[in-house]
């Protein structure tokens, strides 16, 4: 007969159950970016017990790592950069994909070396990737006064189902602000006057530097034709020449639509 888990184990369990929908729960509240930040390293600090938490956010097209927040000694190093290859815990984490663990960071041979804080209240020191299909977005660093650190298999566990929780809510909430800032954007431009599809091509050409003649022959139209377009533009534009008429192209964005 197999052995039936024991209380010890089912209460554990139970309590891993209940941290992760609180955790979920947190998370689900913030689609700001910074809240997402500070809301993802302080669970983490949580469930760790420390007071020391940091999260680098990957940039691709920089090709490196944000510091976007930090706890702890970590508050001094907001707006810090890594690259893949310098010598830190989270470029590591980045490069590999996995969680690491060091315990004793002072006598780490890829440590930072370009730090003046922590390193005499911080002795262990945790990355963990938090990571998609298509790759690790962000690393968070928790950071432990003990020299020996040692998750438990639970710990383990928590932590690395926290990780995939994050890592979802972390890339919503980078949607929801690129999305955001779009709509502003978006609304920050100026409503363009009702013009016809034909003069809308008048004008971006303008706008390109065309002259009248290149752009009837670009048209398929006649000269007097573009002219024609051009002067009911130039009413519907409230301008009085071509050079305000490329000005208000310009506000419009007339070349995005």
């Amino acid at each position: 007969m197999e052995d039936e888990p024991s209380d010890s184990a089912s209460n554990e369990d139970a309590a891993g159950i209940d941290a992760m929908y609180r955790i979920a729960m947190l998370l689900a509240q913030h689609l700001n970016l910074q809240e997402m930040y500070q809301t993802i390293v302080h669970l983490g600090c949580e469930l760790t017990q420390t007071h020391h938490g940091f999260l680098y956010v990957v940039n691709d097209k920089l090709e490196k790592l944000e510091l976007k927040y930090g706890v702890g000694v970590y508050r001094h190093y907001q707006g810090v950069d890594r690259k893949k290859d310098e010598p830190s815990v989270s470029s590591t984490v980045w490069k590999t994909g996995r969680p690491l663990l060091i315990e004793n960071i002072a006598q780490w041979h890829a440590r930072a070396t370009d730090r003046p804080y922590g390193w005499d209240t911080v002795h262990s020191v945790l990355g963990i990737p938090l990571q998609l299909d298509y790759g690790v977005i962000a690393v968070i660093g928790l950071g432990f006064s003990t020299k020996s650190r040692v998750l438990t298999d639970n710990e383990a566990d928590l932590l690395g189902r926290f990780a995939a929780l994050a890592a979802v809510s972390l890339q919503n909430a980078m949607v929801h602000s690129g999305l955001h800032a779009a709509l502003l954007e978006k609304k920050a431009i100026p409503n363009l006057p009702n013009l016809t599809d034909r003069e809308k091509a008048v004008l971006v050409r303008m706008a390109n530097g065309l002259s009248n003649r290149e752009i009837a022959k670009d048209m398929g139209i006649e000269v007097c034709t573009v002219k024609t377009h051009a002067h009911h533009l130039f009413d519907k534009l409230a301008v009085r020449n071509r050079a305000e008429a490329v000005v208000k192209a310009w506000e419009y964005r007339v070349n995005d639509m």
